[in-house]
């Protein structure tokens, strides 16, 4: 049992290891995912289409409120309908949208009923776009409040790389933008991400 704690260590250590060097590669290469063509991007669409990537039967209608999915998933949407569009590119930001619901399904498939995920958008001060997607799911220890963004932590017990919302942070603050969480242990998470209209150079 000694040997295979020792082996059991010695392949964490070596799995950190190789994640400090992609994760070195990534600042040589100075975030590829950030020089990317950009266009006029509606970002209520984005997250229509993040649900979407989920479950195909979601249809994208930005004009929906509430959405049942087989599982027994209950979506509630309030997005606002005049956001302007920001300049970004629709299938990353898509994407980024697409880790934080994966995320937040993960954890409200662990319970039993009470299985819901709000989502809105708004507009502030004319110049930033606020999404919020929050969570009835199991929530996240205060402890790891700081870790859950950071390349190569992951919650899944031995699944999962951490790469998503590591990689979802960077590129929403290469937009310009901010990304928080609070959360309760065992009650739910809430997702608070910013993007300026206008990104300041």
């Amino acid at each position: 049992k000694a040997k295979e704690r020792e082996e059991i260590l010695e392949t964490g250590a070596s799995i950190r290891v190789k994640l400090g060097e992609a994760k070195e590669i990534l600042d040589s290469l100075n975030q590829p995912w950030r020089k990317i063509s950009v266009v006029q991007t509606d970002i209520n669409a984005c997250l229509m289409r993040a649900l979407q990537k989920n479950y195909m039967e979601v249809s994208i209608d930005a004009s929906q409120t509430r959405i049942e999915v087989d599982d027994g998933v209950v979506f509630h949407t309030t997005l606002a309908n005049d956001l302007p569009s920001i300049q970004s590119s629709p299938d990353m930001l898509t994407e980024a949208f697409k880790v934080i619901v994966k995320n937040s399904l993960e954890a409200i498939k662990e319970k039993e009923k009470d299985k819901f995920m709000w989502i809105d958008s708004s507009l502030k001060n004319d110049n930033i776009i606020m999404v919020n997607i929050r969570d009835s799911g199991t929530g996240i220890k205060k402890e790891n409040f700081n870790k859950i963004f950071e390349l190569g932590w992951s919650s899944k017990k031995g699944m999962g790389m951490g790469f998503g919302l590591f990689w979802t942070k960077d590129f929403i603050e290469g937009l310009g933008g901010t990304i928080a969480l609070e959360s309760v242990w065992q009650k739910g998470t809430t997702f608070h991400i910013t993007i300026p209209l206008h990104k300041n150079h």
